[in-house]
């Protein structure tokens, strides 16, 4: 009777065994499928993310070259103003001469 006792508990660790194996394989299995659709998932994004990539390289192109113009522009606007006050200085100068001349 103790043999039949000691057999059957034994029999019960080695169900229990059994079925936390079985439990660990479910458990592996689930994570290994979650693992392949992350990197299906990640694979299918590369494209994209390579695209946007692509794309703000593009606009920080255009940006800059936008600013160079912006720079340009504002270098000839200040040569233009800078030319305009020297042709009124010398009109004004004109314009003192010629009255000195009248008087």
């Amino acid at each position: 009777a103790d043999q039949t006792v000691k057999l059957q508990d034994k029999e019960l660790q080695l169900n229990v065994a059994q079925a936390d194996a079985k439990t660990q394989e479910r458990d592996i299995e689930i994570i290994y499928q979650q693992v392949l659709r992350r990197r299906e998932v990640l694979q299918e994004a590369r494209p994209d993310m390579q695209r946007r990539r692509a794309e703000l390289e593009q606009k920080k192109q255009e940006l800059a070259r936008l600013a160079e113009q912006v720079e340009d522009e504002e270098r000839a606007a200040e040569e233009r103003r800078q030319r305009a006050q020297e042709q009124a200085v010398a009109l004004r100068r004109q314009q003192e001469k010629e009255a000195a001349a009248l008087m």
